[in-house]
């Protein structure tokens, strides 16, 4: 009796000491949360002060320009080569002047105004003025008429360049008028130029007469 409860108790106490080793031992750790898989996108990095103002004076400067604008005097359109300056009957004040006096002889007949228009039209003959350099390197102011094929030269006298302006130089004819049909001129001539392809002369009879700039029509070579 006595080993059987020796026995029991020793079984107890056994029991109990392997319930209190297994009561000892650390609970499961929980698994650490999964980081996030997506990842923050680095951010640009803005340029520094310094490479920005190397970037600035890597660029290229605009073109300045290479210089004034050269502009011609009245005298440098008037001599250009190979120019000759054709009278204008519909630029000029003759028209305006032949208008008006057509339109009261013709009233309301455009048949009589045309042939009252052409008669005051056909008094005027196809003049041109050339202003260059004779064979000695002189200037002359030539006087041409045309017909047809046929140039002749009425007047031809040599000058002398007074003052120079933007719109208008003045010439000083001098020595013999050598054309066929010679004349007087004035002491001084103003010729005004109010673009580069015309010029208006203050004729004491007819008014403002325009010419109109051509080129090669009358070379002094086909001249007679």
């Amino acid at each position: 009796m006595r080993i059987h409860s020796l026995l029991a108790s020793f079984a107890f106490v056994s029991a109990a000491a392997l319930v209190a080793c297994g009561g000892s031992s650390k609970p499961a750790e929980e698994p650490a949360p999964e980081q996030s898989e997506a990842k923050e996108e680095p951010k640009a990095e803005e340029p520094k002060a310094e490479e920005a103002k190397d970037d600035a004076k890597s660029e290229p400067k605009k073109e300045e320009s290479s210089g004034p604008e050269v502009k011609r005097t009245a005298k440098d359109i008037i001599t250009a080569p190979e120019v000759t300056f054709m009278f204008s009957f519909n630029n000029s004040e003759p028209k305006e002047k032949a208008e008006k006096a057509c339109t009261a002889q013709s009233g309301d007949d455009a048949k009589k105004m045309a042939m009252c228009m052409k008669k005051a039209s056909s008094k005027f003959e196809a003049d041109g003025m050339q202003f260059k350099k004779d064979d000695k390197g002189e200037w002359v102011w030539v006087t041409l008429r045309r017909k047809g094929s046929t140039i002749t030269v009425l007047h031809k006298v040599h000058i002398d360049f007074g003052d120079d302006k933007p719109t208008s130089v003045v010439i000083k004819p001098s020595g013999k008028d050598t054309g066929t049909k010679p004349g007087k001129f004035p002491s001084e001539v103003t010729i005004k130029v109010p673009n580069e392809f015309q010029i208006e002369l203050d004729d004491p009879a007819n008014g403002r007469m325009v010419y109109e700039a051509k080129i090669g029509i009358m070379s002094n070579d086909k001249a007679k």
